[in-house]
């Protein structure tokens, strides 16, 4: 009876976290780890560790890149390239006509950090 108390025991948790990798991400982020709802029902990125990624590599997880911003999370997304030619920065701080490539892809999203709100609750 004991082996087949395990065995149902197994395959109810198996089919937990089967289900949980259908429904959520899990994404690390530099400090914590975020459970986010998927968009849709699939496999795809169950699991996610952003602690390194650019704006390359979140247009290459779109699913993750809209589920993180229908979240709420946008302020953890990149607002530049970290590749991109500095030159290219320099002159469209000079010149407003001259735009930057990260331009056409996401919205920039003021970063907030936690002790400048910590410090505006103070005052």
């Amino acid at each position: 009876m004991r082996r087949l108390t395990t065995l149902l025991l197994g395959m109810f948790l198996g089919g937990g976290c089967v289900y949980g990798a259908y429904q959520y991400h899990l994404v690390r982020t530099g400090d914590q780890f975020l459970l986010i709802p998927k968009g849709r029902v699939s496999l795809i990125d169950p699991y996610v560790d952003v602690r390194e990624w650019d704006l390359d590599d979140w247009e290459k997880h779109p699913e993750v890149l809209e589920a993180m911003k229908s979240q709420g999370h946008a302020d953890l997304l990149p607002t530049d390239r970290s590749g991109d030619n500095g030159d290219l920065q320099d002159a469209s701080r000079t010149d407003p006509t001259v735009e930057t490539r990260s331009a056409d892809h996401l919205p920039s999203t003021p970063r907030n950090s936690r002790s400048d709100d910590a410090t505006s609750q103070r005052q």
